[in-house]
C-alpha cells in the first residue's frame, strides 16, 4: 500500500513525450546512484543511496480517485522534483502536487528540473512565488507575495543526446540536498570517480593492447617460423627441381644429338645412293633423314636437305650444275653479299633478320651483336657489306654505322643521326675496301675504313634514286646522277670523292655498268617514238669523260654487262633477251652473236675470253670470240 511506503522523492511532470522521457531517465539514475564510501565517512548522517522514488507511471495503482493516492505519496515523500517546461505551467495536476507538497513539507524541499524554455516561462508560479501573512504597523494582518529562487538543475540541450549528457552533470544538484551532503564535495568526488573510471578504461585498453601485441608477436613469430620452414622446403624443392631440370636438359641434349647423328647417318647413306645412281633410294633416305619415322622425328640437317634437293633436281642450274652450298634461313632471302674471298656471306631475309653465314661450313654463325637492340641492323638492300674478309659494316635501326672485326671482336661506331639530317638510303664499299660510300636523299658522304670518320659531303646533289648509283667492278670508283651548280649529269668519282668526269646526253635510263681501269661501259634503255624499246651501250674514258663509242641495239638489257680478256683484247658481252652480242670493248665492233632459244638471265666469264650465258630454261650457252667454239646448251665448263 502507498500509505506504508516511504519515498525519497516524488517526481512531478506533465504527461507528454519529452517530459515523460526525462522523468523516466531521471527516476532510473536517481535510484541507481551510489554514494562513495569516503563521503559516507565524512558525512555520518548521509544516506548511502536513494532507496525509492515515486513516479505515477511506476507506483500509482488503478483507482477512480487519483488525488488520494497522490496525496498519500506526497505525504510519504521527502522531496518533490518538478520537471519544468513551458507545458508544465498549463498542468493543473503538477501545480496541485506542488501546493499539496509545500503545504505538507515546506518549500525548501521542492527541487526544479528545467528541460526546455526559460525559467520564467517554464517554472510554475507555485515555485517562483511565496505568499506570507505579515503584521503591519497598525496591527493588521496582510497577505504578501514574495519572489523566491528555487533550487533547480538545468537539463536543457539542443537534442535529447545533449540533454542526457547535461543530466549526468546536473543530477548532482538534486542528489546533494536529497543525500544531505555538500554539492561541491559531491561534484568533486564524482569527477574523481569519473577520472578513475577513465583511467581504468585506459588501463584496460592498454592491457588489451599489450595482450593483442603479445598475441600478434607470438602469431608473427609462429608465422615467421612457418615461413622459414616453407622457405627451407621450397629451397629443397627448388634444388631438386633444378637438378631435375639439368638432368632433363642433359637428356634432351643427348636425345637431340642422337637424333642428329641418326639423321646424318641416313643423309650419308642417301649421299652414297645418289653417288651410285640410285636416286629413288637417295630421295627416300634423305626424306627420312629430315622427317624421321612414325615414332621419332629427326632435325633438319644441311646435308640431308642438300641430298634431297639434289636427288630431286630442284636447284639444277643446268644439266650438270648442282648447288655446292645450302643454308636454311628463318625467312626468304631478299639480299646477299659475299666476302671478297667468298668464304662468308651476309644474308638479309624478309622477316628482318641479318645473318652471318659460313659458306664453307654451310652454317649460320651465332652473332650476338645483331640481337642487341642497341646494335640491331637494318636489313634493306645496300645497308650492309664486307670491308675485308675479317671486317663487316652495317647500318643500325637507331641510325648508327658500325664496323666490326670478326676475328678480334673490335668494334667502331659512329652516330650518323647527329651528323646527317636526312635518312641514309644506301651504302656501298669500293672493291678494295678502303672507303664506304653513304648516300642520303640528296647527298653523298665518304668514310675512311681506317679511322672510321665521316668526311664532308661531296658538293653534289643527287637527283635520282639508288637505281642510278653504281660501283665499279674493277678499281675503286663509283658513279651517280648528280647536280652541281645547276648542271645535271652522270658523274664518275674515285675513292677519295674526286670527280673523274661528268657526262650529259646519255639516252634513257642507266641500268648496268661495267668498267676497266680506264674505261666505263654504260648500258641504258629507252623507248622509241614507235613505242619500241632499245638499249644503248656507251663507252666513256674515265680520265676526261670523253665518249669513245656508242652502239644502239633493239631490245632491252636482260642480263649484266660483262667484260673478259683474251690475248690483250677485251670483249664486252651484251645480253638483249634471246640475242647475245659479243663486242670489241675498244671499238664497239660486233665480233659474234648468239641467238638463244630462251631469254638470257645471267652471264659469267669463261676460258679464253668466252662467256657462259645462263638462260631461262636452265641451260648454259657458250659465246666465244672464236665462232666455231660457240656452243648451245653447253654441258660442262669452268666458270
Amino acid at each position: 500500500m502507498i500509505s506504508s511506503i516511504r519515498y525519497d522523492a516524488f517526481i512531478s511532470y506533465r504527461h507528454c513525450d519529452l517530459d515523460e522521457e526525462i522523468a523516466k531517465a531521471l527516476h532510473q539514475q536517481l535510484e541507481a546512484f551510489k554514494v562513495p564510501k569516503d563521503i559516507l565517512k565524512k558525512y555520518p548522517g548521509c544516506k548511502p543511496k536513494i532507496e525509492r522514488v515515486f513516479r505515477d507511471k511506476e507506483e500509482l495503482p488503478l483507482t477512480s480517485n487519483l488525488e488520494d493516492p497522490l496525496r498519500i505519496a506526497l505525504e510519504n515523500s521527502e522531496f518533490l522534483i518538478v520537471i519544468c517546461s513551458p507545458r508544465t505551467r498549463e498542468s493543473l495536476w503538477c501545480r496541485r502536487e506542488i501546493e499539496i507538497f509545500t503545504s505538507l513539507h515546506g518549500r525548501e524541499k521542492v527541487l526544479a528540473v528545467l528541460i526546455e524554455g526559460e525559467p520564467k516561462d517554464s517554472f510554475p508560479e507555485e515555485i517562483l512565488y511565496h505568499e506570507n501573512f505579515i503584521t503591519q504597523e497598525d496591527g493588521t494582518v496582510a497577505l504578501k507575495t514574495e519572489a523566491v529562487e528555487p533550487l533547480a538543475a538545468d537539463f536543457r540541450g539542443a537534442n535529447k543526446q545533449e540533454m542526457k549528457k547535461a543530466m549526468e552533470e546536473e543530477i548532482l544538484r538534486l542528489l546533494a540536498p536529497m543525500l544531505g551532503v555538500d554539492y561541491d564535495t559531491l561534484k568533486q568526488r564524482h569527477k574523481e570517480i569519473r577520472t578513475k573510471h577513465r583511467l581504468r578504461l585506459v588501463f584496460l585498453l592498454c592491457f588489451c593492447c599489450v595482450l593483442f601485441g603479445l598475441y600478434y608477436g607470438l602469431t608473427a613469430l609462429q608465422i615467421q617460423r612457418q615461413n622459414e620452414l616453407i622457405s627451407h622446403q621450397k629451397n629443397i624443392m627448388s634444388q631438386q627441381a633444378e637438378k631435375l631440370a639439368q638432368q632433363t636438359t642433359l637428356l634432351e641434349a643427348q636425345n637431340k644429338n642422337l637424333k642428329k647423328e641418326q639423321a646424318l647417318l641416313l643423309a650419308r647413306k642417301a649421299q652414297e645412293a645418289l653417288a651410285t645412281d640410285n636416286p629413288y633410294d637417295a630421295v627416300s633416305l634423305s626424306y627420312q633423314s629430315m622427317t624421321g619415322t612414325d615414332q621419332v622425328s629427326f632435325p633438319n640437317t644441311p646435308l640431308g636437305q642438300q641430298i634431297l634437293t639434289d636427288s630431286l633436281g630442284m636447284y639444277d642450274g643446268g644439266r650438270w650444275i648442282r648447288s655446292l652450298t645450302q643454308v636454311t634461313t628463318p625467312g626468304a632471302v631478299e639480299s646477299l653479299t659475299l666476302s671478297p674471298q667468298k668464304t662468308l656471306a651476309l644474308v638479309a631475309d624478309n622477316i628482318g633478320n641479318l645473318l652471318l653465314v659460313n659458306v664453307e661450313k654451310q652454317a649460320i654463325v651465332e652473332f650476338s651483336l645483331f640481337a642487341d637492340p642497341a646494335t640491331q641492323p637494318v636489313t634493306t638492300k645496300g645497308s650492309f657489306g664486307f670491308l675485308s674478309e675479317e671486317e663487316i659494316y652495317y647500318l643500325t635501326t637507331n641510325r648508327c654505322l658500325i664496323k666490326y672485326n670478326l676475328t678480334t671482336g673490335e668494334m667502331d661506331q659512329i652516330d650518323l643521326a647527329s651528323h646527317l639530317s636526312s635518312t641514309i638510303l644506301g651504302t656501298a664499299c669500293v672493291p678494295d675496301g678502303s672507303v664506304v660510300v653513304l648516300r642520303t636523299i640528296n647527298q653523298i658522304f665518304l668514310m675512311d675504313r681506317e679511322n672510321f670518320a665521316l668526311k664532308d659531303p661531296l658538293l653534289y646533289t643527287c637527283t635520282y634514286d639508288n637505281a642510278s648509283f653504281f660501283l665499279s667492278q674493277e678499281g675503286s670508283d663509283f658513279y651517280c646522277y648528280c647536280t652541281q651548280d645547276g648542271k645535271e649529269a652522270f658523274y664518275g668519282f674515285d675513292a677519295t670523292g674526286k670527280e673523274l668526269f661528268s657526262l650529259k646526253g646519255i639516252p634513257g635510263t642507266i641500268t648496268h655498268i661495267a668498267s676497266t681501269a680506264d674505261t666505263v661501259y654504260i648500258g641504258s634503255i629507252h623507248t622509241e617514238k614507235n613505242y619500241g624499246q632499245s638499249t644503248t651501250i656507251t663507252a666513256v674514258k674515265k680520265s676526261n669523260g670523253r665518249i669513245l663509242w656508242q652502239k644502239k641495239e633493239a631490245g632491252l638489257l636482260s642480263s649484266n654487262l660483262l667484260l673478259n680478256t683474251k690475248d690483250s683484247t677485251t670483249y664486252l658481252c651484251v645480253s638483249l633477251g634471246r640475242l647475245v652480242h659479243l663486242l670489241d670493248a675498244a671499238t664497239g665492233r660486233e665480233i659474234s652473236s648468239l641467238n638463244l632459244a630462251n631469254q638470257a638471265l645471267y652471264s659469267m666469264t669463261s676460258e679464253n675470253g668466252a662467256f657462259a650465258i645462263y638462260d631461262s630454261s636452265g641451260s648454259y650457252n657458250l659465246l666465244s670470240p672464236d665462232a666455231e667454239k660457240t656452243v648451245f646448251d653447253y654441258p660442262a665448263m669452268h666458270c
